[in-house]
């Protein structure tokens, strides 16, 4: 993240920041939803970012993507302790 003047390696080498790419049409909506609960739940953050959202449109028809989302940010708010 230096290229935006924001040096986040820090926070990764101390365990407080984890990035997960991948590309949207690697697999299908369903895929993703269960990869980003899986990794909600290893690292427990306080905070997620699900950057970029409109990626998601090439994995699926908006009304799908809309839907996942919506399971996704149901998923966060069922009261998962953070660290």
């Amino acid at each position: 993240m230096l290229s935006i003047g924001i040096d986040l390696a820090p926070c990764v080498k101390a365990g407080l920041l984890r990035f997960h790419t991948s590309r949207p049409t690697l697999y299908g909506l369903e895929t993703h939803l269960t990869v980003m609960h899986k990794q909600i739940e290893e690292f427990k953050p306080s905070v997620v970012v699900v950057d970029p959202v409109t990626n998601m449109m090439s994995a699926g028809v908006p009304q799908d993507v809309r839907s996942m989302l919506l399971r996704l940010m149901d998923y966060l708010k069922a009261g998962r302790s953070p660290r």
